[in-house]
């Protein structure tokens, strides 16, 4: 006698036909509760007919598949998995088969293999209930900003920090680079590129870490941070999240990243944060055309950056005292002022701004109310040659033209009338005033009274004792007169 094995829905439909066989319901109703058509109902009613009730049961069973993979390829994707392609989830291990090797396989299919090869695992997430924030509905209305600190390079290289950005329109990531930790050069990095790219955006969404915004600010302490300050100059926006899940759109694509680009760059062999920097533009426009979305509002929301120094705006400035001899620091290292200028026109005591560039150099800029004058640029000296030598000697040029050395002396009469100990210092207030107004042109008597008149230049203004070297005049009148 021979065993035969049927499943409930096959012997459901047995009783069916059986009803139909036997007059007590129609074909029609029949099929209608089978799901099938009339005539397909009448092929089963032959089949069984001519086979009796076993011929109800499937004739694939115990059969392999007609869709059945070869077992060639099976053991290919076996070996992949256990090999380069280890830890790879059934989503993006379907994509690499296809891009990588040519074999075209389900994502279900995959994962049903790697569950019975114990080689994945479903990841059950802890979902907690919070609300939906509406997108931005333009693109550059709103950028998320988040730094990634994660083992790349795994144990290929240093562990490194991804920063990315955005938008919260499209969830198009707009800017990315690795660096070693999270630090406002490394955002001045980031938001250079996407200004670069795209324009300045409107608003930036962030988390309070301290390079955002000070959570403590006190009376001696500036509160602004340099990336704010940066962002107010370039009219941006910034917005700091209470919460992680607040700016989620930039958190998921790091958990996106961390699954897949760590192992894209294992496949690529990097081992350096250079590397990874080269690599990343390429894996981002890949995920862009993956994941991003168009936004509600065609028009962009980005404006143009014409008009703004970005050299100048993403840089750390600092803010220094120049010293007794004339002397001034930056962390480890010390500056001394060796230019006949900046020794006799910047007096102990006075302010100087150091702008530190993303690219290495340093500048240096006079504060004088709110205006700045420049003095120079400069490189550092290294913390080993200030040891073994002298303070680094530091030229910083007048920026007048035609200035010499032992220039001729511009005289104030009001300076005179003051104390010993202020006379210098308004002496050098009225020079500085002549350099910024006339931009480094040659100041002579006749152009000094047709910008101030003649009494201002009676009153402020002598004739030189020594003539200026290299230069010559037929007049007393037309002798120039330059702040040395």
């Amino acid at each position: 006698m021979e065993l035969l094995t049927v499943t409930t829905a096959e012997l459901e439909r047995l009783r069916i036909v059986q009803q139909v066989q036997d007059g007590t319901r129609t074909g029609r109703q029949a099929a209608i509760d089978l799901g099938l058509s009339e005539r397909q109902l009448r092929r089963l009613r032959r089949r069984i007919e001519a086979g009796g009730s076993g011929a109800i049961a499937s004739k694939q069973r115990g059969k392999p598949p007609n869709n059945r993979l070869d077992d060639a390829i099976r053991a290919t994707v076996l070996e992949r998995c256990r090999g380069d392609y280890r830890d790879f989830g059934p989503t993006f291990l379907a994509q690499t088969l296809a891009e990588r090797d040519g074999i075209s396989v389900s994502r279900e299919w995959l994962r049903t293999l790697l569950i019975e090869e114990n080689l994945w695992q479903s990841k059950r997430r802890k979902r907690n209930a919070h609300p939906l924030r509406a997108r931005r509905a333009r693109f550059g209305d709103l950028v998320q900003m988040d730094g990634s600190p994660h083992d790349w390079l795994e144990d290929r290289g240093p562990r490194c920090t991804l920063l990315l950005a955005i938008d919260d329109a499209t969830s198009r990531v707009t800017a990315g680079r690795f660096e070693l930790t999270e630090t406002s050069e490394g955002y001045f990095r980031l938001i250079r590129e996407h200004l670069e790219t795209f324009g300045r955006f409107c608003a930036a969404y962030t988390d309070k870490h301290s390079i955002f915004r000070r959570s403590a600010p006190t009376s001696h302490l500036d509160a602004t941070t340099q990336l704010q300050r940066a962002l107010e100059e370039l009219s941006i926006e910034l917005i700091c999240a209470n919460s992680p899940q607040a700016k989620g759109r930039v958190e998921r694509a790091n958990r996106t990243f961390q699954d897949r680009l760590i192992k894209a760059m294992r496949l690529e062999r990097i081992t350096t944060i250079e590397a990874a920097n080269v690599f990343l533009p390429s894996f981002i426009a890949d995920h862009n055309g993956r994941f991003a979305r168009e936004p509600a509002d065609t028009e962009t929301a980005h404006r143009s950056i014409d008009g703004f120094d970005l050299h100048r705006i993403l840089c750390r400035r600092e803010e220094r005292v120049v010293t007794k001899n004339l002397m001034f620091q930056v962390k480890d290292q010390h500056f001394t002022l060796i230019d006949p200028y900046s020794r006799r026109n910047l007096v102990p005591g006075s302010r100087l701004l150091i702008h530190v560039h993303l690219d290495g150099p340093m500048s240096v800029r006079y504060i004088l109310h709110s205006d700045s004058l420049t003095l120079g640029d400069f490189l550092r000296a290294s913390s080993a040659e200030r040891q073994t030598s002298p303070p680094t000697r530091l030229r910083l040029p007048c920026g007048i033209r035609g200035r010499v050395g032992n220039g001729a002396l511009v005289r104030s009469r009001l300076a005179r009338r003051q104390t010993a100990g202020r006379s210098r210092s308004i002496r050098n207030h009225v020079r500085r005033r002549a350099l910024l107004e006339h931009e480094g042109q040659a100041l002579t008597r006749p152009s000094f009274e047709a910008a101030h008149g003649e009494r201002a230049s009676r009153e402020l203004l002598m004739p030189a004792r020594r003539n200026v070297k290299g230069i010559t005049s037929s007049s007393p009148s037309s002798r120039p007169f330059l702040p040395s």
